[in-house]
């Protein structure tokens, strides 16, 4: 059995916490909704479940067009939703990863 310190750490690193403070123009539930909409949703389980090795094969996974694909990833990977590794051999691929199994949003009342 873990600790109790030591299970909270592993829980940390499996979840991601969204702030959304810095969209003071909208309400929290709109920012939410305007930053995981159902197809970026789609795509961090698809990254999650099956670790595609570049943007490319991502497409293939949820059946979607590359320009909308990516931009999405970009979006996601700005607000910290996704992290983008780029492969040095041959030509560059850019690697899709979500670093947590749990994400968490506040939404202020």
């Amino acid at each position: 059995m873990q600790r109790p310190r030591k299970a909270a750490s592993s829980i940390m690193r499996r979840c991601a916490l969204l702030d959304l403070s810095y969209l003071a123009t909208q309400t929290s539930l709109e920012a939410a909704r305007e930053v995981l909409t159902p197809k970026r949703l789609e795509l961090l389980r698809a990254i999650r479940r099956g670790r595609p090795a570049s943007v490319s094969q991502l497409t293939q996974l949820v059946r979607r067009d590359f320009k909308n694909v990516h931009a999405d990833v970009q979006a996601l990977a700005r607000y910290g939703l996704v992290s983008l590794t780029t492969t040095p051999a041959g030509r560059r691929t850019t690697v899709p990863r979500v670093p947590f199994s749990v994400l968490e949003f506040r939404i202020a009342v």
